[in-house]
């Protein structure tokens, strides 16, 4: 019961804040280790739950459930009453997210602009607002205006040649619809009408806008510009 009270209320909130991190598109660029998912998942915790408790503390005033906090043992004699870790649980759903939103939106770019200012003055190349390959390709989109009521577009689905850099004759055509997510242990793509796009693509012989390759595994993907010809 006691392991079960300290993930609740002290591995909790930091872990489902890294997770709704990923969830914004701020991923890592590498897989984090036990050891460092604790240390991020600790300074997590001290916003998420400092929310936590100022709202417990708001509702201890009013309500009279549990005692009102100010030290870590009063959170620890609090966590034997069920109703305090329901209640806590439930507002480190919301806690986190908001703090995760925060990040996401405001802080991170505060926090890579003053890194590049730096990159930039030790003379190394800025770093991308997103953070890997895959996500700059195949996921990154840009929103459109069009008109004077302003409505936004995204671009449409990617139109894609695929071939291993071991085997060039054998290519494959389509429209992405669905690719796997940046944290994924696979990398995946779903095309649409590949044979459609592969017609297409003999007679108008679309040039090609972008390339990613995966230099691990050799396949090679073509971001093709259908803009000219448009299959009806």
């Amino acid at each position: 019961m006691e392991q079960l009270i300290s993930v609740l209320i002290f591995s909790l909130p930091g872990l489902l804040a890294y997770f709704w991190i990923q969830i914004f598109g701020i991923n890592p660029a590498v897989k984090h280790n036990a050891g460092e998912l604790v240390g991020l998942s600790a300074l997590l915790w001290i916003p998420v739950s400092s929310i936590n408790i100022w709202v417990m503390n708001i509702l201890a005033k009013s309500g009279q459930w549990w005692s009102y906090m100010k030290t870590v043992e009063d959170i620890k004699n609090n966590a034997e009453d069920i109703r305090f870790l329901t209640c806590f649980t439930i507002i480190t759903l919301f806690s986190s997210l908001l703090v995760s939103a925060i990040w996401a939106v405001s802080l991170y770019n505060i926090f890579l602009w003053v890194i590049n200012k730096i990159r930039l003055f030790r003379n190394i190349v800025a770093l991308d607002e997103t953070t890997s390959i895959w996500d700059t390709f195949f996921l990154a989109f840009k929103e459109n205006k069009k008109g004077d009521n302003e409505k936004k577009e995204k671009t449409p689905s990617l139109i894609v040649e695929m071939y291993y850099l071991n085997n060039p004759d054998n290519r494959m055509y389509g429209a992405i619809s669905n690719m796997s997510r940046p944290f994924e242990a696979e990398r995946a793509l779903i095309l649409q009408e590949p044979d459609e796009w592969k017609q297409a693509y003999e007679r108008y012989k679309y040039p090609v806008k972008r390339t990613y390759v995966d230099t691990k595994s050799g396949l090679v993907v073509n971001e093709l510009d259908n803009t000219e010809h448009i299959i009806r």
